[in-house]
């Protein structure tokens, strides 16, 4: 049985580099991109949608300790 790699992307207010980060992931790298919003107040989620990314979104910011431990 081959092991599941998933990447976990922890992000506050990460709209405007979202998508070259992602991009920048070599394709094939990992079976599951998963991105962890901390209520963020910009587009972050909405990017991460366009992406196709699954969100775990926070209903209040928690901090990056708080948000380093969801993931």
């Amino acid at each position: 049985m081959k092991p599941k790699i998933t990447i976990v992307m922890p992000a506050y207010n990460a709209a405007q580099t979202l998508a070259m980060t992602y991009r920048a992931i070599p394709a094939g790298v990992a079976d599951e991109i998963l991105l962890v919003d901390d209520a963020s107040r910009d587009d972050t989620v909405e990017t991460a949608k366009a992406l196709g990314l699954p969100i775990i979104r926070h209903p209040h910011n928690v901090g990056y300790g708080g948000n380093q431990k969801t993931c």
